[in-house]
């Protein structure tokens, strides 16, 4: 590349400026210009001129010589810089790994001193790493004394059912004696015995008796309060049934079917007071038409049971046929079957009779039995 100058002053030939000159000193970049005559090729003019270098453009990281950390040593690597347009290393560092953590294994126990009876023990408790067998941790475990081992005991003073005793051993380990209380038998009771049969309204009675010390137990007996029985008791203008439940008592002197609801499982007394000419000629007591005996007293006892019962009254002149009605349609004196009254041959009669027939079919149709 020429420019054009001033004229040559030894032959005034015409000049121009050469670059055509560059070197490179010190990493700076030189130029040189020369002015030469076109004619007589005098170099006119020499000058040098140095242009500062261009910074480094940094590549990529390079990891080289690595050493990998484990639990007991650190690791390295070293890291190595170049630029990326002339390749001269700009940075050259070792840098270090931290180490790897202790992996827990094997715990070892160490210093060991024995329990006794009454004293504790202790040992050093020493955790290892299961990689490079280094100590990670130790701590002092305490261990509780063993209390004495006693053997068979010797019984000095019996016990009875209700009062303690004293009874003696030796421990198996360090044979220090000891006394100490021998427990109260308690009582050993036999099966239980009926004294007083409950019925309702009173209450019953048993006992139990201790086979070492005689000692009793009693405990009173109820019996269940579920009324699972009718028990109809059919009275009339003549004939009054006086009924004792338990505590209660019931009277029935109507034409009325009156039905009493009573407990299975128990008995139930009465008595029966009769007035009029049947007074004289004497009765019989029916259950479900059959008769029924009296007690000592002249009272009545309907046994327990669970069957529907009707109560009522004959006279003993018609006891043979307790079904004998009014025949003829006249004023005979004819047995109701049902009640064992006699209502007569009249209307009021014959309605009466019709509803005590009615009430026996509806009492034993729906009724207990």
């Amino acid at each position: 590349m020429y420019y054009k100058l001033k004229p040559c002053p030894h032959c005034g030939g015409e000049a121009y400026l050469e670059r055509a000159h560059r070197a490179f000193i010190n990493a700076q970049t030189t130029r040189v210009a020369f002015v030469r005559c076109t004619v007589c090729n005098t170099v006119l003019s020499d000058e040098t001129r140095t242009i500062e270098k261009l910074p480094h453009t940094p590549g990529e990281a390079v990891i080289t010589n690595r050493v990998e950390p484990t639990c007991a040593e650190e690791g390295s690597y070293h890291e190595l810089v170049l630029c990326k347009v002339c390749g001269e290393t700009l940075t050259d560092e070792t840098k270090s790994i931290p180490k790897l953590p202790h992996t827990a294994g094997e715990v070892r126990q160490d210093e060991l001193v024995a329990p006794t009876c009454t004293e504790e023990g202790s040992y050093w408790e020493v955790t290892l790493c299961a990689v490079c067998g280094q100590e990670m941790r130790h701590r002092t475990v305490m261990v509780r004394p063993l209390g004495h081992d006693f053997g068979e005991w010797t019984v000095t003073e019996a016990p009875t059912c209700t009062e303690t005793g004293k009874r003696v051993s030796t421990c198996v380990r360090c044979g220090e004696p000891v006394t100490d209380v021998a427990p109260a038998l308690g009582h050993d009771w036999g099966a239980w015995e009926v004294v007083i049969a409950p019925d309702y309204g009173v209450e019953g009675l048993q006992k139990r008796v201790c086979s070492r010390c005689d000692a009793e137990q009693t405990q009173r007996l109820t019996i269940g309060s579920s009324r699972d029985r009718g028990i109809q008791f059919v009275g009339g203008n003549n004939v009054k049934f006086t009924v004792y439940a338990g505590e209660n008592t019931y009277v029935y002197n109507t034409n009325d079917a009156r039905v009493l609801e009573w407990y299975s499982g128990a008995s139930l007394r009465f008595d029966v007071e009769v007035t009029g000419s049947w007074a004289g000629d004497g009765y019989a007591v029916l259950v479900n038409q059959q008769p029924l005996a009296p007690n000592a007293d002249g009272s009545y006892t309907i046994p327990a049971g669970r069957n529907y019962l009707i109560v009522s009254v004959m006279p003993l002149s018609s006891a043979e046929d307790p079904g004998t009605t009014p025949s003829g349609g006249g004023s005979g004196s004819g047995v109701c079957k049902y009640c064992g009254q006699v209502h007569g041959s009249s209307f009021w009669g014959r309605l009466v009779a019709f509803f005590h027939l009615l009430a026996y079919f509806f009492l034993h149709l729906f009724g207990r039995a």
